[in-house]
């Protein structure tokens, strides 16, 4: 779902297609899996003409965040 979340966000701000080219990590937090509903948040920046960076943050309803996707970086796909 945060990957989704980043591709909906570079349309939404660049426009046009793209693809997630790197993930710089992915972190989880707490001993046990929590249960729904639950929040994804991202947090971005535009890189250019044709590249975003984000993280994206997993959380519970109550706000407690246990997982993080850190630098997401997704880039334009080229026409044919």
């Amino acid at each position: 779902g945060g990957l989704q979340l980043a591709l909906l966000w570079f349309q939404h701000m660049l426009g046009g297609p793209s693809l997630p080219t790197a993930v710089g990590s992915f972190h989880t937090y707490g001993e046990e899996r929590p249960r729904g509903p639950f929040e994804c948040v991202l947090t971005g920046k535009v890189m250019g003409k044709s590249k975003t960076v984000s993280d994206v943050q997993f959380a519970t309803a109550e706000g407690q965040v246990f997982a993080e996707l850190k630098g997401v970086e997704l880039h334009r796909i080229p026409k044919a």
